[in-house]
């Protein structure tokens, strides 16, 4: 980029100075004075009524180097890309040949038969496969919601159980044992699971209701 002491160099040119006395006066060589001179002559500095200079276009050269500044971080960026990229590719075959080697080797295939079959096979049968998976789902659900159900039911019968029992209980005069009170809300997370019961068997045991 021009620097200050070029726009003082140009505005000294378009004054008429000589350029002894431009030399002397801010320090400069006789090719940093033709440099300005140049650009003044390319439109590159100008110099308005007042003889103020300034910067009216940025240089070829400048472009250039700018433009090569911006090559060498793209190309560096896209040469980084690309190795990380070569290095994803190697994992993800390295770990294809890992998980399917010992497969093919059973069946007696090359590693690169088998792969090609197998992706031959899902192209072919792709929409079978999506089929059958979309009803595979739908059975995984189904079954959840009978589950579900049959664990509310479980729920309705412990719950109407034991509030026969502790109807049962108090008519007797009697009071509901802490055991089986904090069995009753254990066993309601146990339905979940499917495991035993435990308040079922005391309240059959103890109240016969």
């Amino acid at each position: 980029m021009s620097s200050s002491t070029d726009l003082r160099v140009a505005e000294m040119i378009h004054a008429g100075e000589k350029y002894n006395d431009i030399r002397k006066q801010l320090h400069v060589g006789s090719d940093a004075i033709k440099k300005v001179k140049d650009w003044m002559l390319e439109g590159i500095i100008a110099v308005d009524a007042e003889g103020k200079a300034h910067l009216a276009k940025p240089a070829q050269k400048e472009i250039e180097e700018i433009h090569a500044e911006v090559m060498e971080v793209v190309t560096k960026k896209a040469s980084e890309t690309a190795l990380k990229n070569a290095e994803d590719d190697y994992a993800l075959g390295n770990e294809v040949r890992q998980n399917w080697s010992i497969k093919a080797q059973e069946l007696g295939m090359d590693l690169r038969d088998f792969v090609r079959g197998a992706l031959i096979f899902y192209d072919e049968y792709r929409d079978a496969i999506e089929e059958m998976m979309r009803k595979q789902e739908i059975a995984r659900w189904a079954i959840g919601e009978l589950r579900r159900n049959t664990t509310r039911i479980a729920k309705m019968e412990l719950f109407y159980k034991f509030v026969r029992y502790c109807i049962y209980v108090r008519s007797q005069g009697l009071s509901v044992p802490d055991s089986v009170l904090n069995d009753f809300y254990s066993d309601l997370t146990v339905l979940e699971a499917g495991g035993e019961l435990k308040t079922e068997g005391k309240i059959e045991v103890i109240g016969n209701v």
